[in-house]
């Protein structure tokens, strides 16, 4: 119940236009916590297809950018307005597995919050998945 109505007051305040009073010169940083089908229940994680969903929306109604990016933008005092980073906590084989590959998909960049230790060997290196991720541009 309570995701659906989540849902719905973001469906509202969206098609009405009422998000961008909320949001004029800020930044959305989100935060996921596991891409994973097989918990589609948990209420802090979402299925491969729900981030997919994500992704699509925000590349259609921000212009995502990398931690990096948004850390230079305040530093510099730019506007935030219409930006959005995407994060990942805790650092789940999910997010290497599942989450990395639609990144790339989308041309999606990402900052993963995790411990190499929790991914395969060579996935990590330098800061940075392997692979050339995240991507640029």
């Amino acid at each position: 119940m309570k995701r659906w109505l989540k849902a719905v007051l973001g469906w509202i305040a969206f098609h009405s236009g009422l998000y961008r009073r909320f949001f004029r010169n800020r930044a959305v940083v989100v935060l996921f916590h596991r891409v994973d089908d097989r918990y589609r229940d948990n209420p802090i994680s979402c299925t491969r297809a729900e981030f997919a969903a994500y992704l699509r929306f925000f590349r259609r109604f921000f212009r995502v950018l990398t931690l990096e990016e948004l850390l230079a933008r305040l530093r510099d005092g730019r506007d935030l307005g219409g930006h959005v980073v995407i994060t990942f906590d805790d650092g789940y084989l999910d997010n290497y597995r599942n989450a990395a590959p639609e990144l790339l998909r989308h041309g999606l960049p990402a900052a993963f919050l995790s411990r190499p230790s929790s991914l395969p060997p060579n996935a990590y290196r330098g800061g940075m998945l392997s692979g050339g991720f995240p991507p640029s541009g």
